[in-house]
Order: C-alpha cells, then structure tokens, then sequence
C-alpha cells in the first residue's frame, strides 16, 4: 500500500473509505449476507458473485441478489445484518501496509479522514478495538445501519476539515466512492481488492489500482 505514496503525497487532505479500503472485511460480509439469503431460502453467493454484483445502494443489492423485502423489510434485514457483522468484526483485519502508509503521510502537513456507509459510532468502536484513532484527523460515518449514500456526509467532512477540493482525494474500493468523488469535486483512487472487483472499476474510468493486499 506504501506505493500509493507517490500518488497522494502533492495533496492536503487525503480521504479513506473504510471497509475494503482499510479494513478487509469481504470474508465476514459474504458469511453475513449468506447466513441471511439461508434464511430467505435462497442459495449462497461465492465471493466472485459477491464482488461482481455488490453496490450502493444497499437495498438495490440486497433486492439483487435474491433477499425478499416481503418477507423482511429492508430495515429490518439492515439491522439484523449489522448486529451480526458486528459480533464477528474481530476477525477482520487491516490491509498489510496501510499502517506503514499513515505513517508516512503523517510527516508532511496532510489532513487524513475516514468517510464511511458504516455506522459512526460502529466505526468509532472499531477504530478503538484495531488501533487506528490515531492516524485520523475527522472520522465521518453515516447515522443509520442503511448504508445509503456518503454524498451529504463527505459535504459535511469537507467542511469540516476546510480544505479545498482540489487539494483533496479520496481513495475507495467501490464505484459509489467514484460518485462521491464526482460529487464533491474531488480526485479518487480506486482500489481493485475490496469489494468490487477490478473489471467492474475500471469500466468507471476511474484511476484504479490493483495492489494485491494481504491483510495484516
């Protein structure tokens, strides 16, 4: 992930997504998401499906890929989805590298933020129980278990941290944080090892960047 430094390091605010940029979790979610399409009767989805397929909005994904809103509505699946993800978050990992990268950036004068779907005090627990609070500056995650959109939420980081957008770039693993990009008028790096693969993400155009992580 360190490589990633020659291509960040000319910018004054540097932005991450989290789960699947920072924290490898697609193992967990696959196992979530197919102990609640067993429960709909449906068969499970392997991680080549899962990453071919997920995408935001949630609810559109969820309806995608089989679960039934007639048999339990999307509120209801969110929030059994997340009371499970979070009984077993403590297998997840963070990506090899990413530690090694902060550090660097930290040298230089460099705002780093997390802008997250996960829910905001979720991921201030997480931060906790991994040993990341340190590295951040602003940690922005959404107020619901919806995993809608991070739209109004970067608009609130970039206010926030009050550092123009041109001086700012978020690095992500999905195409929503493309959208997200576009929308705040920034610069995006996408990352080809979370939870879309790398087909899908360089259909988008985006820069994308296959960095073959391990987890630590």
């Amino acid at each position: 992930m360190i490589r990633l430094l020659p291509l960040i390091q000319k910018k004054k605010h540097i932005i991450f997504d989290y789960n699947g940029t920072i924290l490898y979790d697609t193992d967990v979610c696959l196992e979530v998401l197919n102990q609640m399409l067993d429960s709909h009767q449906q068969p499970p989805v392997d991680e080549t499906t899962y990453r071919e397929h997920f995408h935001f909005p949630i609810s559109s994904f969820y309806s995608k890929i089989g679960l039934n809103f007639d048999k339990e509505n999307f509120d209801q699946l969110s929030r059994r989805y997340m009371s499970t993800y979070l009984n077993n978050v403590h297998r997840c990992k963070v990506y090899h590298g990413f530690r090694d990268l902060v550090q660097e950036l930290r040298k230089q004068p460099v705002k780093i933020s997390i802008l997250t779907a996960l829910n905001h005090d979720a991921l201030h627990d997480q931060l906790i129980d991994f040993d990341l609070g340190q590295y951040f500056d602003a940690t922005f995650g959404l107020f619901d278990h919806h995993a809608l959109s991070k739209i109004e939420r970067g608009h609130e980081l970039m206010q926030h941290v009050g550092v123009s957008a041109q001086e700012t770039i978020i690095i992500g693993d999905t195409d929503h944080d493309l959208e997200v990009a576009k929308a705040l008028g920034i610069d995006v790096i996408l990352l080809a090892d979370g939870h879309q693969n790398e087909e899908r993400l360089r259909k988008t155009q985006a820069t994308v960047i296959n960095l073959n992580r391990k987890a630590e």
